[in-house]
């Protein structure tokens, strides 16, 4: 039986760290990376685009959070569980987006373990928590490796059948300055497909990436996919687009800065990731590295293909007789020039 957390604490910082000088700051206000300083030469890199201010938070409470139980659009606002239609919070039009307006990223999350290199953050969600069915109870465990790579691993069971798809909305800048757009960024991704969107970001169809502006398969300057004239990039002025990763031996996702110091490696055990640039609404903010510009931010979202609680393929229900397992890694690497 899933039982209820007993305990909810008030909001604190944490601070992990290792032999190489690295530096990760979470909160258990959404289970939520703050912040991970890299050395890089002589300096000590900020890498990641938070919100300091609590207020800022509870406006847009994605920026390094855990968002649940579903990432993504649910297109129309429901799906059929176990032969009963079941409706969530509607909060972008028709559709349901990162599970609506009460989700994981803005709920206070109990710390389970804490030690110089690890957290362990849990969180009860009951039945009907946001119109899903199902008792659940998630951890999320962060784990700093001596070898620079930050270990990011989500476990969760349910009593009810439900769906299950969440992911780490962490926004990287390996520029350590928000101003700058990482349209300056090279990115590289192992993926041979790509999940085209309709006009309100729910998916339209998946086509080969051969010969389109999706195609990095080879490492590509940003820039020349966010200045694009490409429908798909107007949609959001930028890219939120899901990628079906391929399995490799090596990382899936390499991430390099505009000054070619610092590189960012990212494997994951999930079939896809949602690169998604921040867009036009979020310039401003006051963040960490001072104020957003246009694409100042870009999240890295591991996660099952949005869409996929209407089949029964690679699907995301979870089932009472099994667990939810999925593990991310992000190593940084700092290059010679």
């Amino acid at each position: 039986m899933i039982k209820s957390d007993k305990w909810f604490g008030p909001i604190k910082t944490f601070t992990l760290t290792n032999e190489k000088g690295i530096r990760v700051v979470l909160s258990n206000y959404g289970a939520r990376l703050l912040d991970i300083e890299v050395p890089v030469g002589d300096e000590r890199r900020r890498t990641v685009v938070s919100l300091p201010n609590f207020e800022d938070n509870i406006k847009d409470s994605y920026f390094g959070s855990i968002v649940g139980r579903v990432a993504g659009r649910i297109s129309g606002g429901s799906a059929i569980i176990d032969g009963t239609r079941y409706f969530f919070d509607k909060n972008e039009g028709e559709n349901t987006s990162h599970s609506g307006r009460s989700n994981f990223s803005n709920r206070v999350w109990n710390v389970r373990k804490l030690s110089e290199n690890e957290i362990v953050f849990s969180l009860f969600s009951s039945d009907r928590d946001g119109g899903f069915p199902g008792n659940l109870v998630t951890y999320t465990q962060y784990t700093l490796q001596d070898d620079s790579t930050l270990t990011v691993t989500i476990k969760a069971k349910t009593d009810a059948t439900t769906l299950f798809n969440p992911t780490n909305h962490v926004y990287f800048n390996l520029n350590g300055n928000g101003q700058q757009s990482v349209g300056n960024h090279h990115l590289k991704i192992t993926s041979e497909k790509v999940i085209l969107l309709n006009e309100d970001n729910t998916p339209q169809k998946t086509v080969a990436v051969k010969g389109t502006l999706f195609d990095l398969q080879k490492r590509k300057k940003l820039s020349s996919v966010l200045n694009s004239s490409d429908p798909q990039i107007k949609i959001n002025h930028g890219l939120n687009h899901p990628f079906i990763l391929k399995k490799s031996e090596g990382p899936q996702v390499i991430l390099t800065s505009g000054d070619e110091k610092l590189q960012l490696e990212m494997t994951t055990t999930q079939s896809s990731i949602v690169v998604y640039t921040t867009g036009s609404y979020q310039e401003g903010y006051q963040t960490n590295m001072g104020k957003l510009g246009f694409a100042g931010g870009i999240a890295l979202e591991t996660q099952k293909p949005p869409g996929f609680e209407k089949e029964r393929g690679e699907n995301i229900f979870l089932m009472p007789d099994k667990e939810f397992k999925s593990e991310t890694c992000f190593t940084f690497k700092t290059l010679e020039r």
